[in-house]
């Protein structure tokens, strides 16, 4: 993805108010939020739909991960332990018989020939248990259990001293697979794993989380406060040339591929930013944040408004500013005709059931008030409606520019947890699951937040070491990049203060259960 910023929005972001010591936490939540009266209508339809999904899911596919629903079969894309039960535990009125079958599950072995993923293990299968042993009054004590048997086993993800685990594990062998690992997943683990230890009184789960995103946070960079991709767990050291600032003086940052070609590229996955970055706005009572978060959340939704369906695509591109198209073949003519029209065109147009849309879309809501956002879920939900539908549930369609497009033969379990439930949270009372009492986590698991601070910044404790190994990148070919408006001299270093102090904060948020 290409983010661009002019000279004065880039001097502004550099400066306004964001070089601070200590600042005043703010709320997430807006007050006074008023729900229009239809959003009860809209609510119940979203009920009717996880209903019909379920449903489906018990009929052909009950105790699998996921539903193969036009083929009325199954898929086992998460170790075959009945990913949908858990992760739509929290979610849905069928509570207790997903508890009774959880109970049952052996955590100690894969059921199919897969490896074992510690992120979405943690996120899907963790998240899952814990949220709903929160959810429920803390009173199925079987799924805290459960969720200390799956812990247990990942922690082998963890050699020797290592801060940072490997990605995937043999179950059955307890032995990782050895690989680079992703900053994103390891980074990622202190939510659920930190609930953790605060239900079971053993504080290992949350020290070996901790201490892999501390490692992340204090690894050397480029840019301070922007980590490299991948780390090697056995060391701890950034691979590769991921992060990188060749010219000194650009105005934007810009993803590479391996060629070291531009890649004018984003996608619906990426498009929980702007929710991230609200969370992080309003927590620090940033304007300037929110403001840049709120850019980010609107292009994401024009891609849902921009095509024949109402839903958006797999995949987006742009041409630079100054017309290359480099990093992917040139769009043809209708796609440069589209990218006219509307800011980008379609590189796959694809939509697999995902949520980070509307997951966006429901932050944007939630902190600013703006009935709009109810408006745009509410369209994503008629679409959904009318272009996904098939006999018993709901799929994925293989082009989102055509209304007659095929569809998938794939019901992933983040339908229950994420899609259905970040539109039925857009259209339910705010004050019953207040983003100041509640966290979600990557997968849509509602847990219980920490006690809120008064202050954030450097008073509260993080010391980002300036050094602590070297930073080495591999050479790779020079980018090819379309000269933008250039910077002031200092100004990108002083961007990447900002990287370095946004960051600190962040950590200390998601610290706060010890």
């Amino acid at each position: 993805m290409l983010v661009s910023f002019s000279k004065a929005s880039v001097a502004l972001f550099a400066v306004d108010s964001l070089f601070f010591t200590v600042v005043t936490a703010g709320k997430v939540q807006c007050d006074g939020l008023l729900l229009p009266e239809v959003a009860a209508a809209y609510r119940e339809e979203v009920k009717g739909m996880f209903v019909k999904s379920y449903e489906a899911y018990k009929k052909h596919a009950w105790g699998h991960d996921d539903l193969a629903l036009r083929s009325q079969g199954f898929v086992d894309s998460r170790n075959g332990w009945g990913a949908s039960v858990i992760d739509g535990m929290s979610t849905m009125d069928y509570f207790l018989e997903a508890v009774n079958f959880t109970s049952n599950i052996d955590f100690s072995r894969s059921k199919t020939l897969d490896t074992v993923s510690v992120f979405e293990t943690t996120i899907r299968y963790l998240g899952g248990l814990l949220s709903a042993y929160e959810l429920s009054g803390e009173k199925h004590h079987v799924l805290v259990t459960k969720a200390r048997e799956v812990a247990d086993k990942l922690t082998h993800a963890w050699v020797e001293d290592n801060d940072i685990p490997y990605g995937y594990l043999d179950f059955s062998t307890d032995s990782p697979r050895r690989g680079t690992a992703n900053i994103a997943e390891a980074g990622t683990l202190l939510m659920e794993w930190g609930t953790l230890s605060k239900h079971t009184g053993d504080g290992k789960y949350w020290q070996l989380a901790e201490k892999s995103m501390r490692r992340i946070a204090t690894n050397p960079s480029p840019l301070p406060g922007l980590a490299a991709q991948g780390i090697d767990p056995s060391s701890g050291s950034p691979v590769g040339g991921y992060v990188t600032s060749a010219y000194g003086n650009q105005t934007y940052l810009a993803d590479y591929d391996d060629s070291g070609r531009i890649v004018h590229l984003s996608s619906h996955l990426a498009c929980f930013h702007g929710g991230n970055w609200l969370l992080g706005g309003r927590m620090l009572n940033n304007q300037t944040i929110i403001d840049v978060a709120l850019q980010l959340v609107y292009f994401c939704w024009n891609t849902y408004a921009s095509t024949a369906t109402g839903i958006g695509p797999e995949v987006f591109a742009f041409t630079s500013e100054a017309g290359s198209h480099t990093g992917r073949a040139p769009p043809s003519k209708v796609d440069q005709e589209f990218y006219k029209l509307h800011g980008f065109y379609v590189e796959d147009g694809a939509y697999i059931l995902r949520p980070e849309v509307l997951e966006s879309n429901f932050y944007a809501w939630r902190t600013t008030g703006d009935p709009k956002y109810i408006e745009r879920a509410a369209s994503a939900l008629r679409s959904f409606q009318k272009y996904l539908p098939v006999q018993d549930a709901y799929a994925g369609i293989q082009d989102v520019n055509n209304p007659i497009s095929s569809k998938f033969d794939h019901m992933e379990s983040f339908w229950f947890a994420e899609v259905l439930k970040y539109l039925y949270l857009t259209f339910d009372d705010p004050a019953r699951y207040s983003l100041d009492e509640y966290v979600l986590n990557t997968e849509a698991q509602p847990l219980k937040a920490p006690p809120p601070k008064a202050t954030y910044g450097s008073a509260t404790g993080l010391v980002l070491s300036p050094s602590p190994l070297p930073f080495i990148p591999v050479d790779a070919p020079t980018p090819t990049y379309s000269q933008g408006p250039m910077l002031e001299s200092g100004i990108l270093s002083s961007v990447a203060n900002v990287l370095q102090m946004f960051l600190g904060p962040s950590l200390r948020f998601t610290g706060l259960y010890l």
